[in-house]
């Protein structure tokens, strides 16, 4: 069990009051210990994490206050589309081949190919950087259009915490993103011919 701050009274440099209340991680399908039910992006993240869009930083750890990074980026669009098989190899010299990085080696190559993610000089994808709400935004929408999809329907919240187009995504935002994608889109899952999970827009 832990404590967390709930209210900061303050005078001047003086902190004259705080609230505390006791608060334990949802003990259910939550494995995370940074993920709290009475968290704004408690009901986001379990759906990204429970169907298998988004994982954590660790089996315990989703550091939904961490800025997303672009790897990780490539990741979560690449199992949205179902892992695909990738044949050839990208020019990028800091995402090499290799034991331990054969998933993120095909999920950049991947958004690569297919026009979703690019690089900064021709030679770098960028891999540890952090995006932004405005590079987001374009990943969205290149995927969409990648897919076929509405791309008046990008994911991209028109909330006033969302303005700030040059600020950084939080782990958080990108599962609060993603699950308004799905959602806008009517995507389901489907299993796909690789065996992971596909997220389409069925027939209407």
């Amino acid at each position: 069990m832990t404590q967390r701050i709930t209210e900061l009274r303050t005078i001047g440099n003086r902190t004259v009051y705080a609230g505390w209340i006791k608060s334990d991680p949802d003990a259910g399908t939550n494995p995370f210990t940074d993920v709290y039910a009475n968290d704004w992006f408690y009901k986001v993240v379990m759906f990204v994490y429970e169907k298998g869009l988004m994982s954590g930083i660790s089996a315990t750890t989703f550091a939904p206050n961490t800025n997303i990074t672009r790897a990780q980026i490539a990741v979560i669009f690449y199992r949205m589309a179902g892992s695909p098989a990738v044949e050839g190899k990208n020019h990028f010299t800091d995402v090499e081949y290799g034991p331990g990085t054969v998933g993120l080696y095909d999920a950049v190559t991947w958004a690569q190919q297919n026009g979703i993610m690019g690089d900064f000089d021709g030679k770098k994808f960028g891999p540890d950087d952090p995006v932004t709400r405005e590079q987001l935004a374009s990943i969205f929408y290149r995927y969409a259009q990648v897919k076929g999809y509405d791309t008046t329907q990008s994911g991209m919240a028109a909330d006033s915490d969302l303005l700030d187009l040059k600020g950084t995504v939080t782990r958080a935002e990108t599962a609060e993103m993603l699950h308004q994608f799905v959602e806008k889109q009517g995507l389901k899952p489907v299993a796909a011919s690789t065996g992971a999970t596909e997220w389409v827009k069925p027939a209407s």
